[in-house]
């Protein structure tokens, strides 16, 4: 399905001020510098003022100040796991808000969200701390955003929706006990949960979870799914609705999440074990096990052409973000995978794979990468051939440290190694150890 994000979509959001008083409507007149026309709004009940905003490429908001402050809960820092720990004591501080609102106008949710992301950004100008994006339940620091708004391409799926890991509070190793989304049931879809999750899955395996998202707004699977692939070999879970699974999952796994909490309840469900016509009627249903299990490092997830069309599209227009960050981090020595498409025998061109390569150089153009695994059905390819290869076929890339990946859609640990020097050291030291 490839026009599943041609929706319009209204993007909500609240941008985070330190301080207890509210802020005037007159401290954003700043924005007209930045091409924006400001107009005056009635109120309504619920607001202190409202602003029209009008750019000629973002479109058009509403910008307006609430009598009762929108200060993101606590816990959300906590399960999100996508800031720093200084930008999470950053957006902590806020003490007030300004609410955001724009309709969807392009019939494009990827574009109409990051033309809302621009919008904050500005609004935050020097003193904004950071940006709630309500519709997809995450919050977005300034660094965060800065990394982003860097290049014109379009966000990707895993940015409109969030995962909140929930831990065992009673475990001192803080073991992760329900991993779940945000953001989709509010583009129309649904979310899913997880239910002891490895700590593999987490740390090694995000594409599982865009993969499960593509697959929800593709329409590939429903909410009563009783059998699908996540992976091969042996990856097969079913996909059952929250409010069943409460009623015939044993007590345990009840018990992991309130049942009268309207925000895990509806538009939900949970991945468990696969279940054929005759096990849909029994009562027994168990979340599932292979993702309780470390995942072997030669899974193959199987993204259908519009994903893989959205991801190279991204992999490409970040190409110079990747050269950018080659040269910051250089003195690190951190690998570099890139991955690139190419036709299989007898194939058209929708019949592609997509093989790792790490980099030997990066050119304006081309890279000069060496390929890493042995190719399935490309007979005259094999592990270890190194050449030059032209930017249109790049898919995707990362960059690989000690602890986890950069890509094309987190800068997390980019932003930690900037802002820490320890990690920095840290991560140096790991990568010299490893060469001797």
């Amino acid at each position: 399905m490839f026009d599943w994000f041609r929706k319009k979509v209204p993007c909500v959001g609240e941008v985070l001020f330190r301080g207890k008083s509210p802020i005037q409507a007159h401290e954003f007149t700043f924005l007209r510098n930045q091409g924006i026309a400001i107009s005056q709004l009635p109120s309504g009940n619920s607001h202190r003022w409202a602003l029209q905003l009008v750019h000629p490429e973002w479109g058009q908001a509403v910008l307006a100040c609430h009598k009762t402050p929108l200060i993101p809960d606590r816990m959300i820092y906590d399960v999100m796991g996508t800031l720093t720990e200084k930008e999470k004591q950053t957006a902590l501080a806020a003490g007030t808000t300004v609410g955001f609102t724009m309709e969807g106008q392009r019939e494009n949710l990827l574009q109409d969200r990051k033309n809302a992301l621009r919008y904050m950004r500005a609004i935050m100008g020097e003193d904004g701390l950071a940006v709630m994006d309500v519709t997809g339940h995450s919050v977005w620091s300034k660094e965060m955003l800065d990394d982003e708004l860097e290049h014109d391409a379009d966000l990707d799926i895993e940015q409109i929706y969030s995962i909140h890991a929930v831990y065992d509070n009673e475990d001192q190793d803080m073991q992760r006990i329900w991993i779940h989304t945000h953001g989709l049931g509010e583009i129309g879809f649904f979310d899913f949960d997880m239910f002891s999750p490895s700590d593999d899955l987490w740390v090694n395996w995000s594409d599982l979870f865009r993969f499960i998202a593509f697959a929800i707004a593709e329409n590939r699977v429903t909410m009563k799914t009783d059998y699908f692939k996540l992976f091969s070999p042996g990856g097969f879970v079913s996909l059952v609705p929250v409010r069943e699974f409460q009623k015939k999952a044993a007590r345990q796994y009840q018990s992991w999440r309130e049942e009268n909490d309207p925000h895990h309840m509806e538009k939900r469900v949970v991945l468990c074990e696969p279940r054929g016509f005759l096990e849909r009627w029994t009562k027994k249903i168990c979340p599932s096990r292979v993702l309780s299990k470390p995942l072997p490092e030669d899974i193959l997830i199987d993204f259908s052409v519009s994903a893989t069309r959205l991801m190279e599209k991204r992999a490409r227009q970040t190409y110079p973000t990747l050269r950018r960050l080659r040269e910051e981090f250089h003195e690190l020595g951190l690998p570099i995978l890139v991955k690139i498409g190419y036709q299989t025998d007898g194939g058209d061109e929708t019949n592609m794979e997509h093989l790792w390569f790490s980099v030997n150089k990066l050119y304006e153009d081309q890279m000069d990468a060496t390929l890493e695994n042995e190719p399935f059905r490309i007979a005259c390819m094999k592990k270890g051939d190194r050449g030059r290869h032209p930017i249109e076929q790049l898919t995707d890339w990362i960059i690989m440290t000690p602890m986890g990946t950069i890509n094309p859609r987190k800068t997390l640990i980019a932003r930690r190694l900037r802002e820490d020097p320890e990690v920095w050291a840290a991560v140096k030291k790991v990568m010299e150890e490893g060469e001797n």
